[in-house]
């Protein structure tokens, strides 16, 4: 996964869960070179992604359910996605905001 910032304080106060949460569920940081060099990369789908991740356009053209929603499905609780309002909630109530 790559993710993308855009230079916003929203982005930089929430930088640090970010990682925090990726880290917890066992994932490692590595370069951008490393990260393309994954087959993944190599997949071409023919539908333009709105938006979406690579791994989602390719689902979409596969006629399977992409990541994002199989992601959402799968949480019990919605404050267990990353950015649920109860986790801005709380958050923004920590830094004062």
């Amino acid at each position: 996964m790559i993710i993308l910032l855009h230079c916003r304080l929203l982005n930089g106060v929430f930088l640090g869960d970010v990682i925090d949460f990726f880290r917890s569920r066992g994932w490692t940081w590595i370069d951008p070179a490393t990260a393309f060099r994954d087959p993944a990369f190599a997949l071409m789908p023919k539908n333009l992604p709105g938006g979406e991740a690579l791994a989602d356009a390719v689902s979409a053209e596969r006629g399977e359910q992409g990541f994002v929603k199989v992601w959402r499905a799968k949480a019990a609780n919605p404050d267990d996605l990353l950015f649920s309002e109860g986790r801005l909630t709380e958050r923004m109530n920590q830094l004062g905001l």
